[in-house]
């Protein structure tokens, strides 16, 4: 900015015209004269015809203003942004989705150790829990033996933990299982030893029948494993369903529990969601579709 005197600049429009009366601005003594005149009317600073034309630049001081003001428009965006998807992930996590990670071999093939598969939480409710589908669901007491894993600790774990409340890491969480739905509520599930014939019909080892019907589970069962090796042979209560491994020889699910209170079954409010989506590893991500014709011609309970 220019210098400024008594509210006028020194080398500007308004001192010139002081020199061409011949006298200085006001309060100033005349040169080569003893005669003076009235003192001149101060310049207006602000009088376009009195100040000096901002030089390049003077308007500088403005620039770093509307700089932050863009800086504190984006950052208040980028906040919006970031609570919003936090808080899209946590109602996603609550109400629709959650990852798990797969920690054993029950499930094998279908499922490998450190596998992550994303479950619907749509069922049970809104969608309803069938024959063939993959469910996650809470310990009902004593079915998990397995060796505590190991648990992350200081800044790591505060993070993880953080992630998996939002539903942006798969929970790893001990008190969950997985394994497929054979039978739901009112099914007969049996296990039908040694059924093949002299021609070669049938079954040559054992096979799961629910409701009369025999099962042929080779599309997902791991290759090598018998559908069942031990006479079987319960009804289910209403809202109960019998879950079994894909790995069935390594596999600690409603057999190994039938001499339990639940009689081996899982009730329903246990379940936490159907598994629909193998998110991990990305060469095995894929949609994981139920195997609704190993189960199309079995009958409702009622019909038998």
């Amino acid at each position: 900015m220019a210098d400024e005197q008594h509210g006028a600049p020194k080398d500007g429009p308004s001192a010139t015209v002081h020199s061409m009366i011949g006298g200085p601005a006001r309060g100033g003594i005349i040169s080569g004269n003893d005669s003076s005149i009235p003192d001149a009317d101060p310049v207006d600073a602000g009088d376009p015809a009195g100040s000096t034309p901002p030089e390049d630049g003077a308007d500088g001081d403005e620039a770093p203003l509307a700089l932050k003001e863009i800086v504190f428009r984006a950052s208040k965006e980028i906040a919006f942004v970031a609570l919003a998807a936090i808080i899209l992930s946590f109602a996603l996590k609550t109400f629709l989705v959650q990852s798990f990670f797969i920690p054993s071999v029950s499930m094998e093939n279908t499922f490998l150790i450190d596998d992550r598969v994303m479950v619907s939480k749509l069922a049970p409710g809104p969608l309803g829990v069938h024959r063939g589908d993959i469910i996650v669901f809470a310990d009902p007491g004593g079915w998990l033996s397995a060796p505590a894993l190991p648990q992350e600790t200081g800044v790591g774990a505060w993070v993880h933990g953080a992630l998996q409340a939002l539903g942006l890491a798969p929970s790893t969480a001990e008190e969950f299982l997985i394994k497929r739905v054979i039978g739901t509520g009112g099914d007969r599930i049996e296990c039908v030893l040694g059924t093949q014939d002299r021609n070669g019909n049938g079954q040559p080892d054992g096979a799961i029948s629910v409701n009369g019907v025999q099962l042929d589970e080779t599309t997902y069962l791991k290759p090598g494993e018998v559908a069942c090796e031990a006479p079987l042979d319960v009804t289910l209560p209403k809202n109960d369903l019998w879950v079994m491994g894909d790995n069935r020889g390594n596999s600690g699910d409603s057999r190994a529990h039938m001499a339990e209170g639940s009689g081996g079954g899982v009730s329903l409010d246990l379940v936490v969601g159907v598994a629909k989506i193998r998110t991990w590893p990305l060469n095995r991500f894929g949609l994981l579709r139920n195997p609704g014709s190993v189960f199309a011609d079995v009958p409702a309970p009622e019909a038998r």
